[in-house]
């Protein structure tokens, strides 16, 4: 018969590298786990001479065979060797005769240990290997075996980009012996050459599904380490963990003047991928965005009249450079894809919005040590004294009674201008029916929902409507409204 052994898979998936890396299938017996009947093999505790070094070992009967399969994935693979500690058991004298083979083809005799004794010892493979479905066999015809730990190390060819065959990423860790344990911290460790300064990596682990999942977007490649807080219990368990690197990704910050329009270029501002807790920086719910382009301002009067719209953003708002307002969420869905050639935009989804909008920031409002109007186009005291139904305000001047031109505010620290203030933003994102606190959709767009959702407060906004996490999804007056545009292509402007 038989018998499958999950073990461990430990590999890197790259865009782009130029050197062999170590693939390791592990399975570590002094661990406590058990992957056979009972009737082929037991685990026992061997108290002499030192149990805090021996632990537990697997004990393979006399004459019975132990049986590992494993697959190997579809990819080149290179210098294959095997290790087995084995922890020497009684033997009553008796000739030694062991089986040790790989795809029926025979092995280097097993080098047994002396009773009570444990060791490591190494078999080259050669050629013994092969992509897909493998068998080892190990028996002792006349004695018992005792294993601790077997290990198959390979070097995996990967294929290389020929454009960046200088840069390479490695993963260190995980390693064979790593203790792997549900719900239990795990560090990941990496080494990279080549890689320019700016260069984020993703780290991700492949789930019971077998979809990859995310632990972490935007690290910095430099860093070297990361400490996964816990593995979750949704993790396979043939446990793989991959890093994942954008070749072209842009530097944080770059700025790209894109042609969209007959009348004016649009600059739009590369933010890079991250995670953050969205809703809220204590109990919000823990969110990852891919890196992306967005506007830098809000979309302009100039920037919306194309030959295509004939549109007037009304009294007291229709200068070239303020945002477009009274401009519903489907004619700005409209303007995105006739815009889109080459490059395709859209609306931002809420999380992206708030990613944005945050810029890195933890609190829940504009730095608290200023004037909001120093940052932004809000309610001020000049409205308030201009507005016929004594509208609450913000205790300040920001010397604009409703919208302000793009950009004559202080940016965030991603360089985005008027994210909160001036006009609240039309979002991809929307509310479903039951579910007015949940954030379990926050970063998809949807067409037909219940609330389709804007952020960010207005000239008319004041105090808790000028949080990064407040939620728009009615409003009275469209002149609050309007919108910018984002692209997921970082190649924007190659």
């Amino acid at each position: 018969m038989r018998y499958l052994l999950v073990i461990s898979l430990m590999m890197v998936s790259l865009a782009v590298i130029s050197e062999t890396i170590p693939l390791r299938y592990s399975i570590d017996i002094t661990q406590g786990e058990k992957f056979f009947p009972p009737d082929k093999i037991e685990l026992v505790n061997e108290h002499e001479p030192k149990p805090t070094e021996i632990g537990k070992v697997w004990k393979v009967k006399a004459g019975l065979l132990m049986e590992l399969q494993f697959t190997l994935p579809d990819m080149e693979i290179d210098n294959c060797h095997l290790e087995i500690r084995e922890y020497g058991m009684p033997r009553n004298n008796v000739i030694e005769t062991v089986i040790l083979g790989m795809n029926g083809e025979r092995i280097q005799p097993l080098n047994t240990v002396a009773p009570q004794q444990s060791q490591t010892n190494y078999y080259d493979l050669g050629k013994k290997l092969s992509k897909g479905s493998n068998i080892l066999k190990i028996a002792g015809l006349k004695h018992d075996l005792g294993i601790q730990n077997i290990t198959i190390a390979c070097k995996l060819l990967l294929k290389t980009d020929k454009y960046l065959s200088d840069q390479s990423i490695s993963l260190v860790a995980p390693n064979p012996s790593q203790h792997i344990e549900l719900g239990k911290k795990f560090p990941i460790t990496w080494k990279t050459n080549n890689l320019p300064e700016h260069a984020l990596i993703n780290l991700e682990y492949w789930d019971t599904d077998e979809n990859w999942q995310t632990i972490i977007k935007g690290v910095s490649h430099n860093r070297g380490y990361y400490d996964w807080e816990k593995i979750p219990f949704d993790a396979n368990p043939t446990v793989k963990v991959r890093i994942k690197y954008e070749a072209h990704q842009p530097k944080s910050g770059s700025i790209c003047d894109v042609p969209v329009t007959n009348k004016t270029p649009m600059r739009f501002v590369y933010v890079p991928a991250g995670c953050f807790n969205i809703g809220s920086s204590d109990n919000g719910v823990r969110t990852c965005v891919d890196g992306f382009w967005i506007g830098e301002t809000e979309v302009t009067n100039k920037q919306y009249e194309t030959k295509a719209y004939q549109h007037k953003s009304g009294d007291n708002f229709s200068e070239n450079n303020q945002p477009v307002v009274k401009v519903s969420l489907l004619e700005a869905r409209k303007f995105a894809t006739d815009i889109s050639n080459k490059n395709t935009f859209s609306l931002p989804t809420e999380a992206q919005w708030e990613y944005a909008a945050r810029a890195g920031q933890t609190t829940e409002y504009l730095p608290a040590d200023k004037k909001v109007c120093s940052y932004a186009n809000v309610a001020d005291i000049e409205l308030a004294q201009n507005d016929q139904i004594n509208h609450k305000n913000e205790d300040c001047e920001d010397e604009y009674i409703y919208t302000a031109p793009v950009g004559k505010f202080k940016p965030n620290a991603f360089g985005l201008y008027d994210m909160i203030g001036n006009v609240a933003e039309w979002t991809c994102s929307s509310l479903s029916l039951g579910k007015i606190n949940s954030y379990a959709d926050a970063n998809k767009c949807y067409t037909n929902r219940f609330a389709p959702l804007f952020r960010g407060g207005s000239w008319k906004s004041y105090g808790k409507q000028l949080s990064f996490n407040k939620r728009f999804y009615s409003v009275t007056d469209s002149q609050q409204v309007g919108f910018r545009l984002i692209s997921k292509d970082v190649k924007l402007c190659k």
